[in-house]
């Protein structure tokens, strides 16, 4: 179970909600995301890494003061058991704004909450386009009517999604029938019925500027990535242990995304395991691709002087989030793919921010599609600067007697945050036993925060005692371990709960996640301890005490 390459493999890819949280993202985009950050303090008009023109700054700045508002009505409807304020006061400068009260059972459901329009700009008061809110807490800013009325009209697609959501994850733990073998033949025609040569298809696809091929679709064929492709005559052959392969390997259906040549036609079909082993061809019919692009912003990481710096994009067929097979990695603020005509639901995150989920509907025929959507700082990074939060409901220790932040002022702190359960946790262990061993008594302390998934700290050595033998080579943890209490607790601005008081005090949605607090209390930044360059980053900031370059 704990192979210590793989789990070395999948530590350096981790995504950004985990890759071993149940139905957590199953994607390899977000080694980039653990940038080091300065602990530079948020002011009134916040430094960039990039020029920042009036204009935007006058945009942004509207972008805060409505996010504000938001965030303001969000916290008190989750103080009123779902109800949200019956209306919402006008920022400065009386500019109007258009509220609509959201039924209760939208903070209860994620996909509703951002699919749902709460607030947004008068058009007649901002021609050159408004800031929309969302339930969940994200904004969005659309340019015209046009882009405000597909913002609004989120709610159709998000509702169909929520049963198919559901279903897949509860037969995401049921093995599927394994009726089904030999070979599926597919014939690729445009849509005059001309066969397509050369088109690509695959369980699997792949685009964006970090890829060494900006678009690629590929099936698994063992231990290579190769993409099938049309004859002369349009045709191909797959079998059914090539497609029904990794992630489906307990599944019934699996997606076969198609592009010809130069991704200008697409299709996205279903493949079904009845469908494999007879002689019928499956035709699949390409229909041109739309191009969606986005512009991605954060006016929560503006406001603390920081910058996306990598944006990845997870399009599904609605509610098909357990099972992504297509994942967009863009190196900046931006996004840009060719997509088949339907319905899908966007995952949209980067760096240092939270997930927000965009439902789009391409119409057949439809060439481009422009979005621009605001990224939800994530609460980790807003702490970035400021004093460490207290460690709090914690109800059990190993290695040592309580202990506090405050009582390590003057040392260096690792503060860990992990789980049993978790792969990469227990992978990522031997690297802290080694910065612990090098560094301890130079005034490095490492305390692992253990979340409330177990009743007390003997517990969770039942729990790890393969672990110790096999992936710490019969070694234990020499550093305290604190076990969260306090039990499923909401991260604040969030519809997202965590597992034990501080690990919600912290905003902790991945593990994971390892901090680092400086010798006057302060959390610096997050901190990679496989990283190549982690020993001398504690040994720099121990010796002179500066701090990591951003």
């Amino acid at each position: 179970m704990y192979d210590t390459a793989a789990t070395e493999i999948l530590m350096r890819y981790r995504p950004r909600f985990g890759y071993w949280q149940p139905f957590g993202r199953l994607g390899a985009g977000a080694l980039a995301l653990c940038v080091w950050c300065s602990a530079a303090v948020a002011t009134a008009q916040p430094p960039s890494s990039r020029p920042v023109s009036a204009a935007e700054q006058a945009k942004l700045g509207r972008g805060a003061s409505l996010r504000s508002i938001l965030l303001d009505a969000m916290e008190q409807s989750y103080q009123h058991s779902g109800n949200w304020p019956a209306e919402i006061p006008s920022p400065p400068g009386n500019r109007k704004l258009v509220y609509t009260r959201p039924d209760r059972e939208v903070n209860g459901e994620a996909l509703l909450a951002g699919a749902t329009v709460v607030v947004h700009e008068s058009l007649a008061d901002n021609p050159d386009g408004v800031w929309v809110g969302y339930a969940d807490g994200h904004l969005e800013f659309a340019a015209d009517r046009a882009a405000l009325a597909e913002c609004v009209g989120q709610q159709q697609t998000a509702r169909a999604a929520i049963p198919i959501r559901n279903a897949l994850r509860t037969s995401a733990t049921k093995p599927a029938a394994m009726s089904g073998s030999g070979a599926i033949q597919l014939k690729i025609i445009d849509a005059d019925g001309r066969p397509v040569r050369g088109a690509q298809m695959g369980v699997f696809r792949e685009a964006g500027n970090t890829m060494n091929h900006h678009s690629r679709v590929y099936v698994l064929r063992g231990d290579t990535d190769e993409a099938a492709v049309s004859d002369e005559n349009g045709q191909m052959a797959l079998t059914a242990e090539t497609v029904f392969a990794a992630k489906f390997r307990n599944q019934a259906v699996a997606p076969l995304w198609v592009f010809d040549a130069h991704f200008k036609l697409a299709a996205l079909e279903e493949l079904r395991r009845s469908q494999f082993g007879s002689e019928a061809v499956h035709t699949i019919v390409l229909q041109p691709a739309c191009h969606v692009r986005g512009e991605v912003s954060s006016v929560g990481l503006w406001q603390v002087g920081r910058d996306i710096h990598r944006t990845i994009v997870l399009p599904a067929s609605p509610g098909e989030q357990v099972l992504y097979t297509f994942e967009s990695v863009w190196d900046g603020p931006r996004f840009d793919f060719p997509m088949p005509p339907g319905d899908f639901q966007l995952d949209v995150y980067g760096t240092h921010s939270n997930s927000v989920y965009r439902f789009i509907h391409i119409e057949p025929g439809r060439r481009e599609m422009n979005l621009q959507i605001d990224l939800p700082l994530e609460m980790t990074a807003e702490l970035f600067g400021h004093r460490a939060p207290e460690l709090r409901q914690i109800k059990d220790w190993k290695n040592g007697k309580p202990l506090k932040l405050a009582d390590l002022r003057g040392k260096v702190v690792l503060l860990d945050f992990w789980g049993y359960w978790c792969g990469p946790c227990v992978g990522s262990m031997p690297y802290l036993i080694k910065l612990y061993d090098e560094f301890h008594d130079q005034g490095l302390v490492i305390v692992a925060v253990h979340d409330d998934s177990v009743g007390s700290i003997r517990e969770m050595d039942e729990k790890l005692a393969r672990v110790r033998k096999e992936v710490w080579k019969g070694r234990d943890l020499p550093f305290q371990v604190a076990l969260d209490g306090g039990g499923l607790t909401r991260i604040v601005h969030s519809a997202m709960t965590a597992r034990g008081a501080t690990t919600a005090a912290y905003g902790i949605e991945s593990f994971p996640t390892t901090l680092l607090i400086d010798r006057q209390g302060k959390l610096l930044c997050e901190f990679n301890p496989w990283d190549k360059d982690a020993r001398s980053q504690i040994e720099r900031l121990l010796r002179t005490g500066e701090e990591p370059p951003d």
